[in-house]
């Protein structure tokens, strides 16, 4: 019975830790995409400000300062790096989410990995970190699973990489049962 407790406490507080890490990830994600969208709203306030500036030298003067070309530029190239850094930085949140599996079994293997970096379960329409349109991605990974043992392979893959079965046309299905008679 001490045997039985000690399992189910394990199993709770393996629980409570991946919520609480799974709950992080998530309000890190959310300030990030807050980020993410002042930093683009100020990217797109600096490109109209340079277009507007760039128009009225060459209306008024028929050329631009180059001098004041080079900083407008560079505070919009500063910008893009804090573009990159943020996404490279969700992009971590969500391979760390990706890495931290429900207890009990209940996590379920990824067929495949979004375009923004989020894992794509079975039956998804849509990624849950970018909002993109995920089923032809999925239609693809389901395509290159093995029907021995679910692993990913690749669409030109003739045997499977982790069991060597051989991979059909058919690959895409689920092995069926042999017909009782």
């Amino acid at each position: 019975m001490a045997n039985f407790m000690d399992r189910v406490k394990e199993q709770v507080s393996a629980g409570i830790t991946t919520v609480t890490t799974k709950s992080r990830v998530a309000v890190d994600t959310t300030r990030l995409r807050r980020q993410l969208g002042k930093v683009e709203q100020q990217k797109q306030a600096a490109l109209a400000q340079l277009g507007a500036w760039v128009y009225q030298e060459m209306d008024q003067r028929g050329h631009t300062d180059p001098e004041g070309l080079r900083d407008a530029v560079a505070r919009i190239q500063a910008l893009d790096r804090s573009l990159a850094e943020l996404r490279q930085e969700m992009t971590g949140l969500a391979e760390r989410a990706a890495a931290t599996s429900w207890p009990a079994g209940g996590g379920e293997k990824p067929l495949a990995t979004c375009r923004c970096g989020a894992p794509l379960f079975a039956g998804s329409k849509f990624c849950g970190q970018c909002g993109a349109d995920t089923q032809e991605l999925l239609t693809k990974a389901a395509a290159a699973l093995c029907p021995r043992c679910d692993a990913g392979n690749s669409l030109a893959a003739k045997f499977c990489r982790s069991c060597g079965a051989a991979l059909t046309g058919g690959r895409s299905m689920a092995p069926q049962a042999e017909p009782k008679l």
